[in-house]
């Protein structure tokens, strides 16, 4: 129901002396555009999956996942799995991957129809604990680009970085940490912004 201000009085307790005359109705009211949410700090020391947020609103249109010193038992990938109201997604994340290693300098890029949005790189074992960001955004309907960045500490150190996008079949609901093997050391957090156009 609007509410019509008249310039005295007060509203619930809120003083609205001084205000111009007029209604203020929901549209005109501040919204939660911008607003982000953070899930919990997740230890990926064990498992496969790690679930990092289930019943995502459906006006999310952008998310991103912070990992530091993550790493995984054997020569695999890892990344991010989202899901919508039929459940997990396990294909058409299509990306291209690169990386730089120290001393050779050498790179490498290749496009894939992945399980995930992957984080880069296809070195991935127990020798190396991998640190970065990926982040991505809704782009129109169903569709999501994504970027993501790492740093590989190992004995010969790797940057990577990966970019792609994926066509979901209806709204993003929920995501989780994916991994063809276990998960063996490191840290993940994520979050998502709700609200815009």
């Amino acid at each position: 129901m609007p509410i019509t201000i008249n310039g005295t009085g007060t509203v619930t307790g809120i003083s609205v002396g001084g205000l111009p005359d007029g209604t203020v109705d929901r549209d005109t009211l501040a919204t939660d555009t911008g607003k982000k949410i953070w899930s919990s700090t997740i230890n990926t020391t064990s498992g496969s999956d790690h679930e990092l947020f289930t019943g995502i609103p459906a006006d999310c249109n952008r998310f991103g996942v912070g990992f530091v010193e993550v790493s995984v038992d054997a020569n695999t990938a890892f990344g991010v799995q989202l899901s919508t109201a039929g459940g997990y997604v396990t294909s058409n994340y299509y990306s291209t991957e690169g990386y730089m290693r120290n001393g050779a300098q050498s790179s490498s890029t290749f496009t894939e129809n992945r399980i995930n949005l992957s984080l880069g790189g296809h070195t991935w074992d127990a020798a190396y604990k991998f640190t970065g960001n990926l982040e991505a955004n809704r782009i129109k309907n169903n569709i999501w680009s994504f970027t993501g960045q790492a740093w590989a500490d190992t004995g010969t150190d790797y940057n990577t970085w990966t970019a792609g996008y994926v066509d979901l079949s209806g709204a993003l609901t929920a995501m989780k940490a994916q991994a063809d093997d276990d998960f063996d050391y490191g840290q993940i957090r994520a979050w998502y912004e709700i609200g815009g156009t």
